[in-house]
């Protein structure tokens, strides 16, 4: 639980033997909010967070709440029926380097020399290439010329951060 768990207002899941259950926790105490939504999905797309209408079951610390299989009250992942999304930027070095070594054909020599290449063209080092930079459209450029670039280099030195799949439906 976050270090503030007793003034926050925190949506989860627990099972307390019957099947998942949405709770809302607030001012320390546990709400069932099943008689308003049956999942945590539906809970938050119906957006009704009055724990009025929900079932008290008392302060979080009575409850025994933890991870473990054989726990009385099983804490569960919050996410049920929705799917695990993430977004960000492919690590641009590790992108930029892979690229490189398929260029040098496993050649150590030849990296260097074409990352030497790359570097004097952008006018810095490639490690330190920051994703939608000006320094990055220009790597981008010279990767383009030298026939080197591929969509999968959009993503880790582009202006654009990818949103990808981590997880499906119910994975949690």
């Amino acid at each position: 639980m976050p270090a503030d768990w007793e003034q926050a207002a925190l949506l989860g899941r627990i099972d307390r033997g019957d099947g998942p259950t949405p709770v809302i926790v607030r001012g320390g105490r546990v709400y069932d909010m099943s008689a308003v939504a049956p999942t945590v999905a539906d809970l938050i797309a119906g957006g009704d967070y009055d724990t009025g209408t929900g079932t008290d079951l008392g302060p979080l610390d009575d409850l025994n709440v933890s991870p473990a299989a054989d726990a009385r009250t099983r804490l569960l992942s919050p996410i049920d029926l929705h799917v695990v999304k993430a977004s960000g930027v492919t690590f641009a070095v590790s992108a930029l380097e892979r690229v490189i070594e398929e260029r040098a054909r496993g050649d150590a020599s030849a990296a260097t020399a074409v990352r030497a290449r790359l570097e004097e063209r952008v006018g810095g080092s490639i490690r330190s290439v920051v994703p939608g930079s000006p320094e990055a459209a220009a790597l981008k450029a010279a990767l383009i010329e030298d026939g080197m670039w591929s969509q999968y280099l959009e993503v880790a030195i582009g202006p654009d951060a990818e949103i990808f799949t981590k997880g499906p439906t119910l994975s949690t």
